[in-house]
């Protein structure tokens, strides 16, 4: 089964990180799912959950500049990339303001128009979690530039340490200040995710030219299952080192996906390209927006401890992700299918 975004050089276990990145953001904000009664470690391991956003950005780096140079002109590759984000963020944003029993003009308003990173006030006042949707938007309208301007993959590699230096700086002037208003205001801004939405582009560029041997593969992925544990076991070793969750993770990411296939590894083979992790995945989306709005009524209705609630969250979750999935993301994807199929016959005619 393929992914209807990133059908690309043998990447559907991409989908399946999808899955697994969804799953961490939802374990996260439903307590844990149990991980924190095993002590320091395990709450370290349930904090990491919060990392499936740094992962989001890193394949939508990737998704995105394949995208862009798939598509004949960038208004056509913009509409493409709106048509994937838009209706379900603007149907989350509707239930969740009737549900609520609505939200301000001035909210709504930088909502829609994707400019509530520019007051924190409102970034997150309505889904809970939608911070991150203008940040997309806004690599969405960036990227292109970067492509057509960064060519040459030294020159990417450049733009990607100049991100993370720019991310180290802001981190540092903002924790120097101790305002934690000025932290929230720089996480929920797309100036950190540069690194992580460039570590995407030169993971895209790097796999149009290279192809990891099996031997390769398993080595990055033991080598990124080793810094994992001991990033739960010795944070401060990291923090010393000025490597914060983004750059971790962000940097794991790309180890990942630059180093694996669907064929040349186990893990991709078997499970991240099973049948059940593909379609959680493509629902993954869909998981992100609506696990929060969900795990509210699962609250409500229950008084479950942390890993109960994680699994009914979850099951509910997916069950209404998929149903949003086939009436709400399918039929815009089946619409661009047609508009893509007819812009190639004018443009094979022209």
């Amino acid at each position: 089964m393929n992914s209807p975004e990133l059908r690309y050089k043998d990447t559907n276990f991409i989908t399946g990180l999808r899955a697994f990145a969804a799953l961490a953001v939802v374990m996260i904000h439903t307590g844990g799912a149990g991980l924190r009664s095993f002590g320091v470690i395990g709450s370290r391991l349930a904090d990491s959950g919060s990392a499936g956003v740094y992962v989001f950005f890193v394949i939508s780096g990737f998704a995105v500049s394949q995208s862009f140079e798939s598509s004949n002109s960038y208004q056509y590759y913009l509409v493409k990339r709106l048509r994937r984000i838009v209706p379900l963020y603007f149907f989350w944003l509707s239930v969740c303001i009737l549900w609520s029993g609505g939200a301000s003009a001035y909210s709504i308003l930088m909502h829609v128009t994707f400019l509530s990173f520019l007051d924190i006030q409102v970034a997150n006042s309505i889904i809970g979690i939608e911070w991150t949707i203008p940040i997309e938007i806004f690599y969405y309208l960036l990227i292109p530039a970067v492509l057509i301007w960064a060519r040459r993959l030294p020159t990417l590699c450049l733009i990607t340490l100049l991100a993370l230096t720019l991310h180290l700086i802001f981190q540092f002037l903002a924790a120097l200040s101790g305002d934690k208003t000025s932290l929230l205001r720089l996480h929920w801004s797309p100036i950190p995710y540069a690194f992580s939405f460039s570590l995407g582009m030169l993971a895209y560029r790097l796999k149009q030219t290279w192809n990891p041997k099996p031997w390769q593969s398993y080595a990055a992925w033991a080598a990124s299952a080793a810094i994992l544990v001991a990033y739960a076991i010795k944070p401060g070793a990291f923090k010393f080192l000025r490597i914060d969750a983004l750059v971790l993770f962000s940097s794991i990411s790309f180890i990942i996906i630059t180093s694996t296939t669907d064929s040349n590894n186990i893990i991709s083979r078997s499970v991240l390209c099973s049948r059940p992790i593909q379609y959680l995945g493509l629902w993954s989306y869909g998981i992100y927006l609506a696990h929060l709005p969900l795990n509210g009524i699962v609250v409500s209705n229950f008084s479950l401890t942390p890993f109960p609630n994680f699994l009914a969250t979850s099951a509910l979750t997916i069950a209404i992700s998929a149903l949003t999935y086939y009436l709400i993301e399918r039929p815009g994807q089946r619409w661009r299918a047609k508009v893509e199929s007819k812009h190639d016959i004018k443009m094979a005619s022209a």
